[in-house]
C-alpha cells in the first residue's frame, strides 16, 4: 500500500513522509507501519494480526500492477470510495477526478 491518511483524513504517501509519521488505513482505520529499507520500495503495511482486506488480497501488488498505476499521477492512485447505500468500501486503482473515471486494472 503506498496510500494512507493521517489523523484528519488527509491522503499521504509512502515515498513522502518522514519516519515516526502516524499513518492509517483508508480502509479499516488500523494503525499502518511505514516501511523504508534498501531492499523493497517504501510503503505501508498493516500489522500482521489485521484482518483488513488491504493486507490479505495480495494480487494488488504485483509488479504489473504497480507499473500500470505509474503511468499515472500519486493523487490518483490507490482511490478510497465508501458505497453510500452500504457503507461498503472501494480501492480504486486509479481515479481521474477531471473527468470522474475510476481506472481498475485486471492482469489474467
Amino acid at each position: 500500500m503506498f496510500v494512507a491518511v493521517d489523523k484528519s483524513g488527509n491522503r499521504i504517501y509512502a515515498d513522502d513522509i518522514k519516519r515516526g509519521t502516524e499513518c492509517f488505513c483508508p480502509v479499516c482505520g488500523e494503525s499502518l507501519i511505514h516501511k523504508k529499507g534498501k531492499i523493497k520500495r517504501v510503503h505501508f503495511a498493516h500489522k500482521h494480526d489485521t484482518n483488513c482486506f488491504m493486507a490479505l488480497d495480495k494480487d494488488h501488488v504485483g509488479e504489473w500492477h504497480l507499473r500500470m498505476q505509474s503511468y499515472f499521477p500519486k493523487e490518483s492512485r490507490e482511490f478510497r470510495f465508501q458505497d453510500k447505500e452500504t457503507g461498503e468500501i472501494h480501492i480504486a486503482d486509479v481515479f481521474d477526478l477531471k473527468t470522474n473515471t475510476v481506472i481498475e486494472f485486471q492482469h489474467s
